[in-house]
C-alpha cells in the first residue's frame, strides 16, 4: 500500500488550504450488487444516514438498513477518548474518506480517511479486491505530542445485520475461535457470515458487546448465541513515543458460512495481513521497524482446534431449520427486536458518548 503517495497528498490538501474535502465519495461509486461495497459518511465510516447505507455485500445490507451503525474508538493515556459513529463525532477531522480505485494496496478499490485524535494523528486506509470479499484495514498512527504516549487503544465495531433484508431479522449466532484470533457472526437464514480476523495475535483481541463504545470495555466469546449485539476488534500499543509512527492491520470479510470464513481468514493472513515493507520518508515521518511485527503476523496460522470447531459450527447450522431446533441444540437465544423500536431498545445513551467526551 502506497502510504507515503497518501501523506504526501494529504499534505497538499492541506498545504492549499483546504482542511476538509466537500462530501465523501462512495467506494465504489455505485453500487453494483458484487462483492464487498461501503457508502462512506464525511468521517470515513460505514453508514451513509443521506442514502441508508453502510456495508454491502453483493447487495445485502450487512449493517442495519437505514441506520447502519459502525463505531470506531480511540484513547491513550488511560483518559482521553475519541470516539466516532453514524450520529456523533469527538476528534477532529483531518482529510475525509477520499476513496480510489486503481491498484493501490491490497487489491483495486479503497479508501483514505485522516483523523486528529488529540496529538494523534491516525490514518485509516481500507482495501479489497473489486467484486471481493476480503477488507484489508490499515492503520497508521503518529504520535504528534513532545510526549510519549502510553496505552494506546484503537477499536472497530460493526452491526451484523445481514438476515434483516427479506427475514426482517437482526438477530446472528456469534461467536469467536478458539484461538481468539477469528469472531464472526452468521446469519440464521442467509448462513452469510461476517467477521474479523487479527493480524497480530499479541496485540488485539475480538469480541461481541451489547453495543459499548468504550475503547477498552470487556469483549465476550457468546458461544454461538443468537442475538442482536455488536462485533469489535480491538488493536493495543503500550507505548508511542514523541515523534514515533506505528502502523498496523486487520482484516474484515463475508463468507458463505462458517467453514468458508475460516478459509477466508487462512488467505487474508497469507495476502492481506502480510505488512507494507518498511518505508523511510525523509523529513517528516520514519515508520518503525517491521521486521518484529511481520514475523508476529506471519506466525497466525489456522489451528486444527479452530477447524475442528467450525466444522462443528457449520454442522451445526446447517441442522438449524427454525429456533426450536437452535434451543434444543443448547443455543442461547437473545430476545428479537423490531425494526421500527431498535435503536428504542439498544437505548439511546449507548448510541451517544458520555457529556464528559463531547468536544
Amino acid at each position: 500500500m502506497k502510504i507515503v503517495k497518501n501523506i504526501i497528498l494529504s499534505g497538499v490538501i492541506l498545504a492549499a488550504g483546504s482542511a476538509t474535502i466537500a462530501h465523501a465519495e462512495k467506494v465504489p461509486a455505485v453500487f453494483t450488487g458484487n462483492g464487498l461495497e461501503v457508502a462512506y459518511n464525511s468521517h470515513g465510516l460505514w453508514n451513509d444516514r443521506s442514502v441508508g447505507q453502510g456495508m454491502d455485500f453483493n447487495g445485502i445490507p450487512i449493517s442495519y438498513p437505514g441506520n447502519p451503525w459502525q463505531q470506531v474508538s480511540i484513547a491513550y493515556n488511560d483518559s482521553d477518548q475519541f470516539l466516532g459513529n453514524s450520529t456523533y463525532y469527538c476528534w477532529g477531522l483531518q482529510v475525509p474518506v477520499v476513496g480510489y480505485v486503481g491498484g493501490s494496496g491490497f487489491g483495486n478499490i479503497g479508501s483514505t480517511t485522516v483523523w486528529n485524535a488529540g496529538n494523534m494523528r491516525v490514518m485509516k486506509e481500507e482495501s479489497w479486491y473489486q467484486n471481493g470479499n476480503i477488507m484489508k484495514i490499515d492503520v497508521v498512527v503518529t504520535n504528534e505530542d513532545h510526549r510519549d504516549v502510553e496505552n494506546f487503544i484503537f477499536m472497530h465495531a460493526v452491526d451484523p445485520d445481514q438476515d434483516h433484508p427479506g427475514y426482517d431479522e437482526f438477530r446472528t449466532y456469534n461467536d469467536v475461535m478458539p484461538s481468539g484470533n477469528l469472531v464472526m457472526s452468521s446469519g440464521h437464514h442467509t448462513r452469510l457470515t461476517t467477521s474479523y480476523g487479527v493480524c497480530d495475535q499479541k496485540r488485539q483481541d475480538v469480541g461481541h458487546t451489547r453495543w459499548k463504545t468504550d475503547p477498552d470495555g470487556e469483549f465476550e466469546d457468546q458461544n454461538f448465541a443468537y442475538k442482536d449485539d455488536t462485533m469489535h476488534i480491538r488493536h493495543r500499543e503500550k507505548l508511542i513515543k514523541a515523534g514515533e509512527t506505528i502502523r498496523f492491520t486487520f482484516v474484515f470479510f463475508v463468507s458463505n458460512g462458517v467453514l468458508s470464513a475460516l478459509h477466508d481468514y487462512e488467505t487474508a493472513i497469507a495476502k492481506a495481513c502480510k505488512p507494507t515493507p518498511r518505508v523511510n520518508v525523509a523529513g517528516s515521518y520514519s515508520y518503525e521497524t517491521l521486521e518484529a511485527r511481520e514475523s508476529e503476523a506471519l506466525s497466525i496460522v489456522i489451528s486444527e482446534k479452530d477447524f475442528t470447531y467450525a466444522l462443528e459450527k457449520e454442522v451445526m447450522l446447517n441442522s438449524i431449520k427454525n429456533l426450536d431446533d437452535a434451543k434444543e441444540l443448547g443455543i442461547k437465544i437473545g430476545t428479537p427486536i423490531a425494526r421500527d423500536n431498535k435503536v428504542d431498545v439498544i437505548g439511546r445513551d449507548q448510541l451517544a458518548p458520555p457529556a464528559s467526551l463531547r468536544y
